[in-house]
């Protein structure tokens, strides 16, 4: 989020890695991490994995990916991994997950083919049942903390602030946006978003192809 709004970041609150963590004006408010015992698990478990299922493992600092992942074409798609690829902000592109930095480790994601989403996310949850898997749509997994979601980091942050759910505007369209469109009053779905999710919201965006928050925020904007 820095690399896109440069000089603003200083000015902004960012919740980030799926809830795990929270920055006020480039302050840590709180950082969610995995235990050392819990990474070492997941490690472990998807040591064969790591290029096939386009593992990313995040702290702050670094996302971190093996080289054969970033390049690995099983997604049916070339400009889908190009894109999955292009969301993490510094990436390290490491030739073993061995190599991986001594960092906290906030989030890992998994970007699956679709044919295998159903059968890893059930494994996921018997093997790891102090991790939530959250699904993100087109077949990718973000791994978190139980307890942590976009809307724990939201509460804090109004929290903070001094303001309600009802001055809160969110945009999602994936499972993992759920809980905090459920949250605020203003609560956009974007069009292009499961059944599921947009019942969770009060309002339809135009899909992230036509750039539906610049939309609904601009027009909101003008109206006050």
């Amino acid at each position: 989020m820095k690399i896109v709004f440069g000089n603003l970041a200083n000015r902004l609150a960012y919740v980030v890695g799926n809830g795990s963590h929270l920055l006020v004006k480039d302050q840590t408010i709180y950082l969610k991490n995995l235990s050392a015992q819990q990474l070492q698990h997941f490690l472990k478990y998807y040591e064969n994995h790591f290029d096939d299922y386009h593992i990313v493992i995040s702290s702050p600092e670094h996302s971190c990916m093996t080289k054969e992942a970033y390049s690995c074409q099983n997604l049916g798609n070339p400009k889908h991994l190009k894109y999955y690829n292009a969301s993490f902000p510094n990436v390290i592109l490491l030739d073993s997950m061995l190599d991986l930095p001594q960092e906290k480790i906030n989030k890992i994601t998994m970007q699956l083919p679709m044919d295998l989403f159903e059968e890893v996310s059930r494994d996921f949850k018997r093997e790891f049942p102090d991790l939530v898997p959250m699904a993100s749509g087109f077949g990718a997994i973000y791994v978190v903390l139980p307890g942590i979601d976009k809307a724990l980091g939201i509460k804090e942050l109004m929290a903070l602030k001094g303001i309600s759910a009802e001055q809160v505007m969110t945009f999602g369209d994936g499972d993992n946006d759920i809980a905090m469109l459920r949250l605020a009053k203003y609560s956009h779905v974007m069009e292009n978003a499961s059944e599921a999710v947009k019942a969770a919201a009060n309002f339809i965006a135009p899909s992230n192809a036509k750039s539906g928050v610049f939309q609904v925020t601009e027009q909101y904007l003008e109206s006050h």
